[in-house]
Protein backbone atom coordinates (compact mmCIF):
# COMPACT_ATOMS: atom_id res chain seq x y z
CA UNK A 1 0.00 0.00 0.00
CA UNK A 2 2.80 2.51 0.64
CA UNK A 3 4.45 1.88 -2.35
CA UNK A 4 1.50 2.60 -4.38
CA UNK A 5 1.14 6.20 -3.20
CA UNK A 6 4.66 6.32 -3.47
CA UNK A 7 4.25 5.81 -6.79
CA UNK A 8 1.22 8.64 -6.49
CA UNK A 9 -1.83 6.33 -6.81
CA UNK A 10 -4.53 6.67 -4.75
CA UNK A 11 -6.06 3.64 -3.35
CA UNK A 12 -9.62 3.21 -4.67
CA UNK A 13 -12.21 3.46 -2.20
CA UNK A 14 -14.23 0.09 -1.80
CA UNK A 15 -16.38 -0.79 -4.85
CA UNK A 16 -15.09 2.06 -7.09
CA UNK A 17 -13.74 1.24 -10.49
CA UNK A 18 -11.15 4.66 -11.52
CA UNK A 19 -9.70 4.90 -14.70
CA UNK A 20 -6.09 4.48 -12.93
CA UNK A 21 -2.46 3.46 -14.52
CA UNK A 22 -3.00 0.31 -13.11
CA UNK A 23 -6.73 -0.90 -15.22
CA UNK A 24 -5.60 -3.60 -17.71
CA UNK A 25 -5.44 -1.93 -21.47
CA UNK A 26 -8.06 -4.10 -22.52
CA UNK A 27 -10.33 -3.22 -19.55
CA UNK A 28 -9.49 0.33 -21.48
CA UNK A 29 -10.22 -0.58 -24.41
CA UNK A 30 -13.52 -2.34 -23.68
CA UNK A 31 -14.25 0.87 -21.86
CA UNK A 32 -14.09 3.15 -24.27
CA UNK A 33 -16.08 0.79 -26.85
CA UNK A 34 -18.88 1.07 -24.26
CA UNK A 35 -18.84 4.81 -24.38
CA UNK A 36 -18.65 5.35 -28.11
CA UNK A 37 -21.31 2.54 -28.51
CA UNK A 38 -23.61 4.15 -26.25
CA UNK A 39 -22.66 7.75 -27.70
CA UNK A 40 -23.66 6.85 -30.82
CA UNK A 41 -26.87 4.94 -29.26
CA UNK A 42 -28.24 7.86 -28.11
CA UNK A 43 -27.69 9.84 -31.26
CA UNK A 44 -29.22 7.08 -33.21
CA UNK A 45 -32.46 6.50 -31.29
CA UNK A 46 -33.46 10.25 -31.11
CA UNK A 47 -32.66 10.81 -34.87
CA UNK A 48 -34.11 8.12 -36.02
CA UNK A 49 -37.29 7.15 -34.06
CA UNK A 50 -38.11 10.30 -33.11
CA UNK A 51 -37.56 11.74 -36.56
CA UNK A 52 -40.10 9.03 -38.03
CA UNK A 53 -43.43 9.68 -35.41
CA UNK A 54 -42.95 13.13 -35.36
CA UNK A 55 -43.21 13.38 -39.46
CA UNK A 56 -45.92 11.07 -39.36
CA UNK A 57 -47.65 13.09 -36.95
CA UNK A 58 -46.94 16.07 -39.01
CA UNK A 59 -47.74 15.04 -42.20
CA UNK A 60 -51.44 13.25 -40.98
CA UNK A 61 -52.00 16.68 -39.42
CA UNK A 62 -51.16 19.02 -42.21
CA UNK A 63 -53.31 16.78 -44.77
CA UNK A 64 -56.16 16.74 -42.57
CA UNK A 65 -55.93 20.78 -41.89
CA UNK A 66 -55.15 21.18 -46.08
CA UNK A 67 -58.19 18.77 -46.20
CA UNK A 68 -60.70 20.56 -44.31
CA UNK A 69 -59.56 23.99 -45.68
CA UNK A 70 -60.09 22.55 -49.20
CA UNK A 71 -63.74 21.30 -48.06
CA UNK A 72 -64.32 24.70 -46.51
CA UNK A 73 -63.40 26.50 -49.71
CA UNK A 74 -65.93 24.55 -51.50
CA UNK A 75 -69.16 26.00 -50.02
CA UNK A 76 -69.94 29.06 -47.98
CA UNK A 77 -72.28 26.93 -46.29
CA UNK A 78 -69.30 24.33 -45.19
CA UNK A 79 -67.51 27.27 -44.46
CA UNK A 80 -69.95 28.09 -41.26
CA UNK A 81 -70.54 24.81 -40.06
CA UNK A 82 -69.30 24.34 -36.35
CA UNK A 83 -67.72 20.49 -37.11
CA UNK A 84 -65.52 21.89 -39.70
CA UNK A 85 -64.34 24.93 -37.60
CA UNK A 86 -63.82 22.32 -35.21
CA UNK A 87 -62.09 19.55 -37.03
CA UNK A 88 -59.65 22.51 -38.36
CA UNK A 89 -58.70 23.94 -35.01
CA UNK A 90 -58.09 19.95 -34.10
CA UNK A 91 -55.49 19.62 -37.00
CA UNK A 92 -54.07 23.05 -35.82
CA UNK A 93 -53.62 21.62 -32.12
CA UNK A 94 -52.15 18.39 -33.49
CA UNK A 95 -49.56 20.57 -35.63
CA UNK A 96 -48.82 22.76 -32.49
CA UNK A 97 -48.04 19.62 -30.33
CA UNK A 98 -45.33 18.26 -32.84
CA UNK A 99 -43.61 21.51 -32.85
CA UNK A 100 -43.38 21.79 -28.98
CA UNK A 101 -42.64 17.91 -29.29
CA UNK A 102 -39.81 18.59 -31.52
CA UNK A 103 -38.31 21.63 -29.44
CA UNK A 104 -38.56 19.50 -26.57
CA UNK A 105 -36.56 16.62 -27.90
CA UNK A 106 -33.90 18.64 -29.32
CA UNK A 107 -33.31 19.97 -25.95
CA UNK A 108 -33.65 16.56 -24.39
CA UNK A 109 -31.32 15.28 -26.24
CA UNK A 110 -28.85 18.20 -26.64
CA UNK A 111 -28.72 17.97 -21.88
CA UNK A 112 -28.25 13.95 -23.25
CA UNK A 113 -24.90 14.67 -25.14
CA UNK A 114 -23.64 17.70 -23.05
CA UNK A 115 -24.25 15.50 -20.00
CA UNK A 116 -22.85 12.20 -21.47
CA UNK A 117 -19.84 14.21 -22.62
CA UNK A 118 -19.16 15.96 -19.25
CA UNK A 119 -19.17 13.23 -17.57
CA UNK A 120 -17.31 10.93 -20.02
CA UNK A 121 -14.03 14.04 -19.36
CA UNK A 122 -15.20 13.69 -15.53
CA UNK A 123 -14.31 9.59 -16.13
CA UNK A 124 -10.78 10.21 -17.73
CA UNK A 125 -10.05 12.83 -15.60
CA UNK A 126 -10.77 10.34 -12.89
CA UNK A 127 -12.76 12.28 -10.90
CA UNK A 128 -16.11 9.99 -11.46
CA UNK A 129 -15.89 5.76 -11.66
CA UNK A 130 -17.28 3.74 -14.92
CA UNK A 131 -20.10 3.03 -12.55
CA UNK A 132 -20.98 6.06 -11.82
CA UNK A 133 -20.77 6.88 -15.72
CA UNK A 134 -23.03 4.57 -16.37
CA UNK A 135 -25.20 4.81 -13.79
CA UNK A 136 -25.24 8.86 -14.43
CA UNK A 137 -26.27 8.08 -17.84
CA UNK A 138 -29.76 5.46 -16.49
CA UNK A 139 -30.48 7.97 -14.53
CA UNK A 140 -30.78 11.07 -16.53
CA UNK A 141 -32.17 8.97 -19.10
CA UNK A 142 -35.44 7.87 -17.21
CA UNK A 143 -38.67 8.98 -18.75
CA UNK A 144 -40.14 12.12 -19.43
CA UNK A 145 -43.96 12.75 -19.55
CA UNK A 146 -43.79 15.97 -21.76
CA UNK A 147 -42.94 13.68 -24.88
CA UNK A 148 -45.83 11.23 -24.43
CA UNK A 149 -47.91 13.90 -23.49
CA UNK A 150 -47.55 16.10 -26.66
CA UNK A 151 -47.13 13.51 -28.87
CA UNK A 152 -50.06 11.62 -27.86
CA UNK A 153 -51.86 14.84 -27.64
CA UNK A 154 -51.30 15.43 -31.30
CA UNK A 155 -52.38 12.06 -32.40
CA UNK A 156 -55.87 12.51 -29.84
CA UNK A 157 -55.79 15.45 -31.75
CA UNK A 158 -56.02 14.10 -35.33
CA UNK A 159 -58.51 11.27 -34.49
CA UNK A 160 -60.85 14.17 -33.23
CA UNK A 161 -59.97 15.68 -36.23
CA UNK A 162 -61.04 13.00 -38.35
CA UNK A 163 -64.37 12.47 -36.28
CA UNK A 164 -65.47 15.85 -36.94
CA UNK A 165 -64.81 15.65 -40.23
CA UNK A 166 -67.03 12.83 -40.49
CA UNK A 167 -69.54 14.46 -38.34
CA UNK A 168 -69.77 17.37 -40.69
CA UNK A 169 -70.32 14.72 -43.51
CA UNK A 170 -72.89 12.40 -42.30
CA UNK A 171 -74.47 13.97 -39.40
CA UNK A 172 -76.96 16.40 -38.67
CA UNK A 173 -75.33 17.35 -35.00
CA UNK A 174 -72.91 20.45 -35.28
CA UNK A 175 -73.51 21.03 -38.85
CA UNK A 176 -75.73 23.89 -38.34
CA UNK A 177 -74.12 26.83 -39.73
CA UNK A 178 -72.77 29.74 -37.26
CA UNK A 179 -74.51 32.55 -37.72
CA UNK A 180 -72.11 35.56 -39.11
Amino acid sequence: MAEEQKAGRQKPEKNMDFYYDCVKPEEIERRNKVISDRWSELHGFYTKHADEIMKYLFYVNAGGAGAVLGFMGSSETVRGLIAVRISLCCFAIGLICIGILRTFLTHMAKSFFDNWRNDVGNYYTTKISFTQLNENDSTRTESEKWPYFFGYLSGVSFIAGVIFGGISLFSPLLTTPIAS
